[in-house]
């Protein structure tokens, strides 16, 4: 989620909003200059030339060509989105894409435009199927689910954007979340600190207490501000005043290891870390599993997407719940797009594993 201030724009919806059960398109160019896009699947060389400013969407991409037009490419398929290069103008989310033209806060979905603000000196958060703004008002408006509302008629301090969710402070310094065209007080009090994620937020209290909003219901977890704390689309994880590594999740919180791991990061609803073992674990969907004995030496991840790297270079992930070997050759390099893992072997080639196959 990005907060800019923009004198005009207008926001275009990709495609129907929708829950994508995978983002499957990767891109790479090869030992020649060309640009190739995969696409759940399908290889396909789009430029003879490198690109410059590739945006990557859920299952859409952005970038400027050789002659220096913006291309849009999606559903197997790419057009000239503008004949300048002006990528400034533009920013893509999984679902949205934003530009700045003409004057309008403008949304399209469905093949459909709605204006709906002037955009001049307005302020916007955008997540990837939620827009909210506050133009000359000062009132926060919201877009989701092709239904604009003003939330409040209090003018709004700040706000951000998650996914499908808003949270908003008011001038008044009350906090507050919308989430389904919900709009729900959490406190009447400024955090000291908060997160947002889906219908989620972790923060601290003005006295620095840890407590969660989580679908509808407020808990506290912790009475002394922890040491760190990390939280995704629906998964808090943090160390507490007494060392503890806890994972709070569906309204439990558990603890993972008695002493802080050596390092830990979420993607969306994925935790990975490496316990003081130096082991690599995963906690996806509620369980937790020891994926390696080793620290590897290379790790990149996604939401329900852990690729790793042994001692020789072979290339392995945790893939939605399953250990997997994605190559049993030595790899100079690889990435994780989305649920697509991209890699080289030794000649340079480029190969990709996606949903249980290997391209």
């Amino acid at each position: 989620m990005k907060v800019n201030r923009f004198c005009w724009l207008i926001l275009l919806v990709v495609a129907t909003v929708q829950v994508l059960s995978a983002q499957g398109v990767a891109t790479f160019t090869d030992k020649f200059g060309r640009f190739y896009v995969f696409d759940k699947g399908r290889i396909e060389a789009l430029e003879p030339r490198p690109v410059n400013n590739l945006q990557m969407g859920g299952d859409y991409l952005l970038y400027t060509d050789a002659l220096n037009q913006i291309i849009y490419y999606g559903n197997g398929k790419k057009q000239i989105l503008n004949y300048m290069p002006q990528m400034n103008l533009y920013q893509a989310t999984r679902y949205y894409l934003l530009s700045l033209e003409g004057g309008v806060l403008r949304i399209i979905a469905n093949e459909k435009k709605r204006d709906l603000a002037l955009g001049v000196n307005t302020t916007y958060a955008l997540g990837d199927s939620i827009v909210a703004f506050v133009d000359f008002d000062r009132f926060l408006k919201v877009f989701y689910n092709n239904e604009l509302y003003e939330a409040t008629n209090e003018p709004v301090r700040e706000f951000r954007a998650n996914d499908n969710t808003i949270t908003y402070l008011t001038e008044g310094e009350n906090f507050y979340i919308i989430y389904q065209n919900q709009t729900t007080l959490i406190d009447n009090a400024p955090p000291n600190e908060y997160k947002t994620g889906n219908n989620f937020v972790a923060f601290l209290n003005r006295f620095n207490e840890l407590y969660v909003y989580d679908d509808g219901g407020i808990e506290q977890l912790e009475t002394v501000k922890p040491q760190s704390y990390k939280s995704g689309d629906n998964i808090l994880a943090y160390v507490s005043n007494l060392n503890g590594f806890n994972v709070y999740w569906q309204g439990k919180t558990r603890e993972l290891l008695p002493v802080p791991p050596r390092s830990y990061e979420i993607f969306d609803n994925t935790l990975m870390y490496i316990d003081e073992r130096g082991f690599l674990n995963v906690f996806y969907n509620g369980k937790n599993q020891v994926v390696t004995t080793f620290t590897p030496p290379a790790v990149k991840m996604f939401d329900g997407v852990v690729a790793y790297t042994d001692f020789d270079n072979r290339l392995y992930a945790f893939y939605e719940g399953k250990k997997v070997t994605v190559s049993d050759q030595i790899v100079e390099n690889f990435e994780v797009q989305g649920k697509v893992i991209m890699y080289y072997i030794l000649n340079g080639e480029a190969r990709f594993y996606y949903n249980g196959e290997n391209y």
